[in-house]
């Protein structure tokens, strides 16, 4: 049997008078977290058999039953209940519609902590950009159309934000794999080309989502036309790379940034290349991990590991220094 609120109005009566309810703190702390004030500090809590109804007192017995609170704060105590219930599943549709923009970017957070040590799955369907940026690496799936068939996707945030509402107001566009390629292209910009051309670089995951975007912006201009787009990707996998459209296809000087800097980390000061840390069972993963570890050390900007990059590999780079101004700069 499940109760709601309006089947309970008079036994939560019976037990605000009887003074049967304590503070919500649990419930408050999730609030709190989500809107980052404490306007509803004063929820309270009663039981009515084993399901838990929430309400705000106000003097001489009266209360504001939780139904009659803002479809926002409402929606957050029924998720509150939910996720706290011990369901093995969750599925939560259209959050957005909900919740404004503030809200849904601490929501992801806050869920994925109360259902972390639990077993938990929660599954929301949306379409808000707010909220899918603050989603981890991997956690998000896209809704994809193919010949014939409709199928779900691991997809990069960058990729969905390209694909659903696409990019315009730039003359040139550049899509990468990462953060990493992005940075490498910034520094390569600085350095040696001025623009002429208003120009964005935009990360949108690995081979197969480069090559799902190149065809799409094929079909559908999601950038403007192809010959406007740039696909840059590391050197390790242009060779792989089956996409065969009419945008260039360029590629870094090596065939892994991170993993050239690991590689050649001799380059660097000693306190750098020492750096104490545990390495993972793939060279890749034990480079990408020391590459945040001496950023983040502060003694070493990325700018400074590019350079390395760039003045190993002194060839490679100026052919790709040049490519890049034949993009981004008038003829």
């Amino acid at each position: 049997m499940v109760l709601t609120v309006g089947s309970t109005i008079n036994e939560i009566r019976t037990n605000i008078a009887a003074s049967q309810y304590e503070e919500a703190s649990e419930l408050v702390n999730f609030l709190s977290r989500i809107y980052s004030d404490h306007k509803l500090s004063d929820l309270k809590v009663t039981k009515i058999g084993k399901f838990s109804f929430y309400f705000v007192l106000l003097d001489n017995d009266y209360y504001i039953r939780e139904d009659h609170l803002s479809s926002g704060e409402y929606f957050l105590i029924q998720l509150y209940r939910l996720i706290t219930s011990g369901a093995s599943l969750i599925l939560i549709d259209e959050l957005d519609l909900a919740l404004d923009a503030a809200a849904q970017v601490k929501l992801y957070s806050t869920i994925k902590e109360i259902v972390s040590g639990s077993s938990t799955r929660v599954i929301l369907f949306s379409h808000s950009l707010a909220f899918m940026s603050t989603v981890d690496d991997g956690g998000l799936y896209y809704l994809e159309n193919g010949t014939g068939s409709t199928y779900l996707e691991a997809r990069s945030f960058g990729y969905v934000k390209s694909d659903l509402y696409g990019f315009h107001g730039k003359d040139r566009y550049i899509i990468t794999e990462d953060d990493v390629l992005v940075g490498f292209l910034n520094y390569l910009i600085r350095k040696h080309i001025s623009p002429f051309f208003e120009y964005e670089i935009i990360p949108v995951g690995g081979l197969a989502q480069i090559e799902s975007m190149g065809r799409k912006n094929d079909a559908h201009q999601i950038f403007g036309d192809s010959e406007k787009l740039i696909i840059f990707v590391d050197k390790d996998i242009v060779e792989k790379l089956k996409y065969a459209g009419p945008s260039k296809v360029l590629h870094s000087p090596v065939d892994d940034i991170e993993l050239f800097i690991w590689r050649n980390k001799s380059k660097l000061p000693a306190d750098l290349r020492n750096l104490s840390f545990k390495h993972a069972e793939k060279e890749k993963a034990t480079a990408k991990t020391f590459w945040k570890k001496i950023i983040r050390t502060e003694s070493i900007s990325s700018d400074e590991l590019f350079e390395i990059v760039a003045s190993e590999n002194q060839t490679e780079t100026e052919e790709l220094v040049f490519e890049l101004k034949g993009h981004l700069c008038l003829s």
